[in-house]
Formats: C-alpha cells, structure tokens, sequence
C-alpha cells in the first residue's frame, strides 16, 4: 500500500472543506496549498476571456511575491502581453502555444516549461522578460485547467534564480493534487460567473471611484466588490496620468473608461461589457495539418488546389478532410466553414 503523504493530505482536506470562501478567496487557498507541497516560492492564477482587443488576460492572482501587485500591472498596462498565445514562443514542434487547443498532457498534471519549450526559449518571449525575469522567477510548472470546453484558468507555480529547480520528485507528489485543485477552480469560476452581472451596464464615477449615476446594470457592476475596487484602481491612475480615456480589464468585465471635464470638475463614463469566457477551440483535436487543409477548404480552395498549396496528394488532402468532417461533426464544406467561423470572437 503506497504510503499517503501527509503533507498532501492536509491540503486536500483545507481544499475541499472551503465552503464559506468566495472566488478570489478560494483561488488563494489552492495557490497557498500548492507552495506548500512543492515549497515554491510563487503560485499564481490567471483566466483568459474576449474582451475588445481581443483575447486576453481576464484575472490574475499571485501568491508569494512581494510585488504581486507590480507584476499585475505590467500585465495590466501593456496590451501586447494581454495576449497570452501571441506573446510566447511557438513550441518544441514548432506549434504555437495556445491554450484554447491544449494538448492532453497539459490537462492531466502540471508539466515544466521544459516540456514544451527548448531550454532559454521561453525565458526570451515578451510575457516572461516584462513580467517574470525582473522577480527573478524561473523553473516553472503548470496546469491548464477546463470545464467541459470552457478555460477556467491556467495554474503555475515557479521558483527564484538561486534556488534548487523543481525535480521529478516533485511533481509526482504534486499529481495527486490535480483533481482536488481543478474542483476548487471550477467551483471559485461558478462562485464569480454566479455573482457576476450578465449584460453591458454604465456608470459615471468620481476621481476617486465613487459612483454618481449608474443604469440599473451599471449599478449591479458596481455592487461587485471585485470589479468596484478595480475601477477605483484604474479611475485613480487615469486620474493621476491626466489621459483622456483608459480601456482596461476589470474583473470579469472590459471597460472604457473617458474622462468627462465640465462644470469645474472631473468625473469618468465607464462603459462596461461582460468579457466572454474563453472555450477551447472546435479544431483543438485536430493534427497541424488538419487544420491547414480546413482552413483551405473552408475558404473555398479545391481538393487539388489544397493538395498544391500543402505539398500533398489529392487523396491525403481527402483523407485529411473525412478525419475533420467526423471530429467536427459536419457533413460538408458549408457546415465545416460555420463551426470554424464559430470559435472566432
């Protein structure tokens, strides 16, 4: 019989008796158990969604670093790191890095950079030189997190330069933790969505966050903790830079935010829109160049035409087509466009 390990036990047991926490609170007691196991030095959580630039960071949670709030705002503040696939290195394979089409591996245990990227590759990409190299932050492992075909988040935890790398050893003891931390971040994502208005709303705020007027779904914007204490964050900022108009991501919501000057003082229009939650991609299932010929195909392009422009046979081409036709479950080349023109914000 293999021997339970206390530590991981204990976790287990604080995770799955959190019934009083709400989201934000949930999400910081995984990334306290998960430096815990495996004694890193920083976990952090982050979920993606569609907001107007599209996609792009939505929240974003650290656990262990003393200028937790710095890195949130280099995120926040430089809008080519809010996209997460474009900002990192194509993989070993030469395939992007895109968590709306996970590879299963990716799914079932926390992997280490190394798995997926050559040895300084990643080190080198516009996220982790803006965001991470400046904290000292290496030897990273991570977990892409799902509810059915919707993201929940993407969970990882590193360590300082100086410090040993994570080993193998620790991430076998960190597996069986996975199903426990994707219960929990699954319910923190239902706890959020449930207490999350559904529509666009407006508001006009003072330079210091407090609310003036509001539409009725403005005002249930602003009863949300999470996003009120966002806004001010931003308001206060944009009031400090003296700029005319910040588009920012507040806690499940896009905003625009305008400065209004007039009758001799200032005060904001914040026009808010529901960011939508990210789902993994109808063609996540398909092999690179199964992708290549639906693309083609969906474009109109001929058997042969894609057979010259792919370098393949016309029969590879059509063997390529019947696998994609039956795992997108569509009967032809009408249908094949619409479920790929579906997963586009």
């Amino acid at each position: 019989m293999t021997k339970t390990d206390p530590v991981v036990a204990a976790v287990r047991r604080d995770l799955t008796s959190a019934h009083d926490l709400d989201a934000t609170a949930l999400r910081a007691r995984v990334l306290a158990g998960l430096r815990r196991v495996v004694d890193s030095d920083v976990a952090m959580f982050y979920t993606v969604g569609f907001t107007r630039r599209g996609l792009g960071l939505r929240d974003w949670l650290i656990d262990g670093c003393a200028n937790g709030g710095h890195a949130m705002a280099l995120v926040q503040s430089c809008p080519e790191l809010l996209n997460q696939p474009a900002s990192l290195p194509p993989q070993r394979d030469g395939r992007p890095y895109d968590v709306l089409r996970p590879r299963p591996h990716e799914r079932r245990a926390f992997l280490e950079d190394a798995a997926l990227w050559s040895p300084g590759q990643i080190e080198r990409s516009p996220f982790y030189a803006r965001v991470f190299v400046p904290f000292g932050l290496t030897s990273q492992q991570r977990l892409l997190v799902y509810h059915g075909d919707r993201f929940v988040g993407w969970i990882g935890h590193m360590r300082t330069r100086g410090t040993q790398p994570f080993s193998v050893a620790d991430r076998r003891r960190l597996q069986p933790l996975v199903p426990t931390i994707r219960t929990a971040l699954v319910t923190a994502d239902r706890l959020e969505r449930a207490a999350t208005p559904e529509g666009p709303g407006d508001l006009v705020v003072s330079p210091d966050g407090g609310l003036e007027f509001a539409t009725p779904a403005g005002a249930a914007w602003h009863a949300v903790p999470a996003f009120a204490e966002a806004l001010r964050r931003h308001i206060r900022a944009l009031d400090r830079d003296d700029a005319q108009q910040l588009a920012a991501p507040l806690a499940l919501a896009d905003a625009r935010i305008t400065r209004l000057d007039g009758e001799g003082r200032v005060r904001y229009l914040v026009q808010v829109v529901p960011i939508r939650p990210a789902r993994v991609a109808a063609d996540a299932g398909l092999t690179s160049r199964q992708r290549a010929v639906a693309s083609y195909a969906a474009a109109g392009a001929t058997v042969p035409e894609i057979a010259r422009c792919l370098s393949l046979s016309p029969e590879t081409v059509r063997t390529h087509l019947r696998a994609t036709y039956r795992h997108l479950d569509v009967a032809n080349r009408v249908e094949l466009a619409a479920a790929l023109e579906a997963q586009t914000p």
